[in-house]
């Protein structure tokens, strides 16, 4: 199952990033953490591809394109927005109209997708050379409940098998 297609299942929503930036140089590693993550990255915000899984990054200067970016976002696409060449009236309403819409980030992306902590002990126990078994009953769970955990440790960081999850976890927390 594709990365496009999980989101789907799980209903994320799409990322709505305001960064006080001028340039889209620097939005670049904001980009990037969210390709990471699976999400596709497109320039612009004229036309953006329909569909789940697309955020455009642009910059908002003025009320046209501070309109255009609310309207891309109603359509379902993510944002990845530099505000820095805006006045601060055009950005706190782009930020309001936003926020109608859903969860509004001033931040760059996570590195990564999270792991609740649960998922994430069960992984280490795993990545220390534990089994399954052994790793549920260290953790004091049935051996089912265990697997549903990795299942969803897996589905978390959107990989298929526990190696993938060892693996990429592994990545996002060294």
């Amino acid at each position: 199952m594709s990365r496009r297609a999980r989101r789907r299942l799980t209903a994320e929503p799409p990322p709505l990033v305001v960064l006080d930036v001028a340039d889209l140089a620097d939005l670049e590693e904001a980009a990037r953490r969210l390709a990471r993550n699976g999400w596709t990255v497109v320039d612009g915000l004229e036309d953006p591809p329909l569909g789940d899984g697309v955020v455009c990054r642009a910059l908002v200067e003025d009320e046209e394109r501070a309109a255009a970016a609310v309207l891309a976002a109603t359509w379902g696409a993510g944002l990845l927005i530099g505000t820095g060449g805006a006045t601060a009236d055009v950005r706190e309403r782009l930020l309001d109209d936003l926020r109608r819409i859903g969860p509004v980030s001033r931040r760059l992306p996570p590195e990564g997708p999270a792991l609740d902590p649960e998922a994430a002990e069960l992984l280490g126990l795993l990545e220390a050379g534990s089994t399954l078994g052994s790793a549920a009953r260290t953790l004091h769970l049935s051996r089912r409940t265990a697997d549903r955990r990795l299942a969803d440790a897996r589905r978390q960081l959107g990989v298929e098998t526990t190696v993938e999850a060892i693996t990429r976890w592994r990545a996002l927390t060294r």
